[in-house]
């Protein structure tokens, strides 16, 4: 279960840091646009990573507890 909560706060840090990087590329800040999608498709791909690994971890976890 440690594996869900480290999960947890990676996707946490992943949805914060790609809320943070598409308000300053709407309201201008980042004036490069390609570091704009690099960095959300980075956290997409991480993001998409994490729900991956709790996915297989839910269905490899043992029911005996």
């Amino acid at each position: 279960m440690n594996l869900n909560k480290v999960a947890l706060i990676i996707g946490i840090i992943c949805i914060l840091l790609g809320t943070t990087v598409s308000i300053l590329g709407i309201w201008g800040y980042i004036g490069d646009t390609g570091l704009v999608w690099r960095s959300l498709s980075t956290l997409g791909v991480v993001l998409l990573g994490v729900i991956l690994a709790v996915a297989i971890n839910n269905m490899t976890n043992s029911k005996d507890k």
